[in-house]
């Protein structure tokens, strides 16, 4: 396949947020490197309406397609050409439950990994605001 994957990435706070949390959302960025023209086909769910989040839980992120910088949300087989970029961007996962509920190790493994920012595990899950006397 002459398409190069410069990137992939998980793409922080984009999880629904719970007691347990969804899948964050990744990033894919995509470069045709053919000598002509070839067909890109995408078939993309959840980019109108996010997953629902269940028992209490938040929504996942919605997903995003861009071809060159420009927002795709109509995708019949598009033309890519050499050069082009594409970057999808897959949506999160719903969270179950209700996010207060989830356990402070799991929230701070969270952070660790990069999956929730420390301003999202304080507004969004309550975690308290940690100073280094907290760990001693």
């Amino acid at each position: 396949c002459p398409v190069v994957m410069w990137r992939k990435s998980v793409l922080k706070d984009t999880a629904g947020a719970g007691r347990r949390r969804g899948g964050p959302a990744q990033e894919f960025v995509l470069q045709c490197r053919a000598e002509k023209p070839i067909t890109l086909t995408i078939r993309p769910d959840m980019l109108e309406y996010p997953s629902p989040g269940l028992v209490g839980g938040h929504p996942g992120a919605l997903g995003e397609v861009f071809l060159n910088g420009e927002r795709i949300t109509r995708f019949p087989p598009l033309v890519f050409n050499p050069g082009d970029i594409a970057v999808i961007r897959t949506p999160g996962g719903s969270g179950y439950g209700p996010p207060s509920e989830r356990e402070e190790d799991r929230i701070l493994r969270d952070i660790a990994i990069g999956y929730i920012s420390e301003s999202s595990a304080q507004e969004v899950y309550g975690l308290k605001h940690r100073t280094q006397d907290d760990d001693d």
